[in-house]
C-alpha cells in the first residue's frame, strides 16, 4: 500500500490549521501550493538540516521545536508512507537503531518518543507522512522551579 515519494495525489500533504508560527505557516502554504508532501526526500524544505540517513528512515532536527524542548528531531520514513500497515517490522528495527544512535550522539538521559500516523486532521499532525518525535525537555527534573512541560498534543 506504498506510496510514491511526493507523488501529488490529490491529498493535502499539511493541514494550516495546525501550523503553530507564523513562519510556520508560510512555509506550509508554500508547500500547499506546491502540492507535494514536504517530508519526501527531494521536497524538504529549505532550512532542513538532516543528521542522520539509515535504510528507511532519515533524522533531522525539527525546524519548529515544540516549546521548552532542549533537543526535538523528527525520524521521519524515506518512502511516503502514512500507516503503520505500510511499513514492514525490519523497518521498526531500524527506526530504533537510529533513535538509540541519538540517545547516545546527545546524551539523553530521558526524553520521549511519540509517533503520527494516518490522517493529520485527526491526530494534530502537520503533514501527512508517517514520522516519529524524538522529544528531550529543557529541564528534566520536576522539581525544578524553572520545569516546564513538553506538550504534545493529539487531537
Amino acid at each position: 500500500m506504498e506510496k510514491e515519494m511526493g507523488s501529488g495525489s490529490g491529498k493535502d500533504f499539511v493541514v494550516m490549521a495546525h501550523a503553530r508560527t507564523e513562519e510556520q505557516r508560510r512555509v506550509m502554504a508554500g508547500i500547499q501550493e506546491k502540492g507535494e508532501c514536504p517530508f519526501c526526500p527531494g521536497n524538504l524544505p529549505e532550512g532542513n538540516q538532516v543528521i542522520r540517513t539509515t535504510s528507511h528512515w532519515f533524522l533531522m532536527l525539527n525546524m519548529w521545536p515544540y516549546e521548552n524542548t532542549r533537543i526535538h528531531l523528527l525520524a521521519i520514513h524515506i518512502k511516503h508512507v502514512e500507516q503503520l500497515e505500510d511499513t514492514a517490522t525490519e523497518e521498526w528495527s531500524d527506526l530504533f537503531r537510529l533513535l538509540r544512535w541519538a540517545e547516545h550522539e546527545f546524551r539523553v538521559e530521558s526524553g520521549s518518543i511519540g509517533i503520527r500516523f494516518g490522517d493529520p486532521r485527526l491526530n494534530r499532525a502537520t503533514v501527512r507522512h508517517l514520522h516519529v518525535h524524538f522529544i528531550v525537555p529543557k529541564i528534566t527534573d520536576q522539581n525544578d522551579p524553572r520545569y516546564k512541560p513538553v506538550v504534545f498534543v493529539i487531537a
